[in-house]
């Protein structure tokens, strides 16, 4: 029999060795299966669900509420409802300076599309840089605030740690500080990048242990943010993989101000985007293929590819055509 561990987070759910195109949450203690919108959400109470296995014990604190959630993918089916915490999140993030003003929408899409981030073909890593005392850091927090217990937030991190605390999880990853400030750092930083790039497509990556005597086998699917004043990628394949998104110093009469705003508004935020995700995702993921075809002169196609994610998750949520 065929089984596929599955830690905290969303995945696919697994019939006969495929996806059948629903979504399984795993939460401490408990899981939940979402078909898609339309479906019958059903509640998991054991480990072993079709052909996954689901590790209730890979955390300690819940992520989301079973009924809350349930009714919250209810109201997701109206478009007014959406909108609102598209408007919220756009408000949020509008109080750091961006260098373009599309910057905050693309945010906005990849916040949502992070939630759900093992149901897409490809994806991007989201760069977020700045200099000092331009918020990356109080940024990184917001993210963690939404995203709350299935966040994994770090900083001075090695590529091997990393890939430990992650594990079989499918949370979202935030790394602040990833700056390559001396020789160390440039070798930390250039391992996590490398480790990464196994993210954007799904691969399989095996590793040994410091015995020999076991490989371990890991897959990373994850849309990972990472936070600094300068990321070395080694050549345009890298930068073309990646979002980028830079911020500038806040005007003069706003130094200072930027402050985290409080846990329960973040967290309201994440329950809700929660919902849109997994409402979107169906049509969404699907979009993505379709929107990563697009020519535009100049533009190299693997970063067509990349925003392709937050705009196809961004015009389902918020009722656009593909046009």
């Amino acid at each position: 029999v065929h089984v596929l561990a599955s830690g905290v987070g969303v995945g696919p759910a697994v019939e006969d060795r495929q996806a059948d195109g629903g979504l399984v949450l795993v939460n401490t203690g408990e899981a939940m299966y979402y078909p898609g919108p339309g479906g019958q959400v059903e509640r998991i109470t054991h480990p072993r669900f079709r052909h996954q296995l689901l590790s209730f014990e890979s955390s300690t604190h819940s992520w989301y509420q079973f009924d809350e959630l349930t009714e919250l993918l209810q109201k997701a089916d109206d478009l007014q409802w959406r909108m609102r915490i598209v408007d919220d999140l756009c408000n949020e993030f509008n109080r750091w300076r961006w260098r373009c003003k599309y910057e905050v929408m693309a945010i906005v899409g990849l916040i949502m599309a992070s939630w759900v981030q093992t149901a897409w073909s490809w994806r991007p890593r989201i760069d977020v840089l700045g200099g000092s005392n331009t918020g990356k850091s109080i940024l990184c927090s917001t993210l963690s605030g939404i995203f709350r217990n299935c966040c994994i937030k770090t900083s001075d991190t090695t590529a091997a740690g990393l890939r430990q605390e992650i594990c079989n999880s499918a949370v979202v990853v935030v790394v602040d500080e990833i700056d390559a400030k001396n020789h160390r750092k440039m070798e930390q930083q250039r391992a996590i990048l490398e480790m990464l790039r196994s993210a954007s497509r799904g691969t399989t990556v095996l590793r040994g242990t410091g015995g020999g005597q076991q490989g371990v086998k890991f897959t990373l699917r994850h849309l990972v943010w990472v936070a600094g004043i300068s990321i070395r990628n080694e050549d345009a394949a890298d930068k073309n993989r990646s979002i980028t998104l830079n911020l500038e110093p806040p005007a003069k009469d706003m130094q200072g101000k930027l402050v985290l705003s409080p846990p329960d508004v973040l967290q309201d935020y994440g329950k809700r985007s929660l919902a849109c995700a997994l409402w979107a995702i169906p049509k969404a993921a699907k979009l993505a293929i379709e929107l990563k075809n697009c020519r535009i002169d100049g533009v190299d196609p693997r970063l067509v590819e990349s925003y392709a994610v937050p705009a196809a998750m961004l015009a389902v949520v918020m009722g656009y055509d593909e046009a």
